[in-house]
């Protein structure tokens, strides 16, 4: 098997979105769909190799055990369970330096209310968090994802629950759950953002 490294120019043509696994220090490429690129081996592929080499096995255990909650990057799950809670040191500490900071700004006063910051997500599986911060009490008030490859229709079958729908002037929707302070912006079925707040 192949291993890349995240800088490899060949990552950057492949035309589905990757899901990447930190094994002994190397990226393998798994991805259950295309088996084309070399390099590539499926998740079913693999548990059969763990299963069949018990070595093998041990390893991914191992390398699961070393990858843990304090040392992956937060989801936007994880970023939930955290508002009114983190600091900009918290957020810091768990995703690195921030590629970009800005004011958070209330759209109808056009009052500075916070500072946003940017995080790229290591995990490659969204694009960057917008982290926002109270710039009263600078705890973390709202976490903005921004997905690669999701669509509307196939998120509503895993977030389930009724919610509004919000048409906007550019064709956009704005989808508003009602039993979370969950919102999603979509536009021709595909999802641009997800925030909670």
């Amino acid at each position: 098997m192949k291993m890349l490294s995240p800088e490899d120019p060949q990552l950057t043509r492949l035309k589905d979105p990757v899901r990447y696994a930190i094994e002994k220090n190397a990226f393998y490429i798994l991805d259950e769909r295309d088996r084309e690129f070399k390099g590539r081996i499926t998740l079913q592929e693999r548990t059969i190799q763990a299963a069949a080499n018990p070595t093998a096995a041990q390893a991914v255990r191992d390398a699961a055990d070393a990858s843990t909650v304090e040392t992956k990057p937060p989801n936007l799950q994880v970023l939930e369970t955290k508002l009114y809670k983190w600091s900009q040191a918290d957020a810091i500490a768990a995703f690195g330096q921030p590629s970009m900071r800005k004011p958070a700004v209330d759209m109808n006063t056009r009052a500075v209310t916070g500072e946003i910051l940017t995080f790229p997500d290591k995990t490659r599986l969204v694009l960057t968090y917008d982290l926002t911060f109270g710039s009263n009490d600078g705890l973390l008030r709202s976490a903005v994802a921004y997905p690669l490859g999701l669509t509307w229709s196939g998120m509503k079958k895993l977030m389930t629950g009724d919610f509004t729908t919000t048409e906007q002037p550019d064709g956009s929707r704005i989808h508003g759950y009602l039993t979370r302070r969950l919102g999603v912006l979509e536009k021709d079925d595909k999802v641009i953002s997800i925030a909670v707040f």
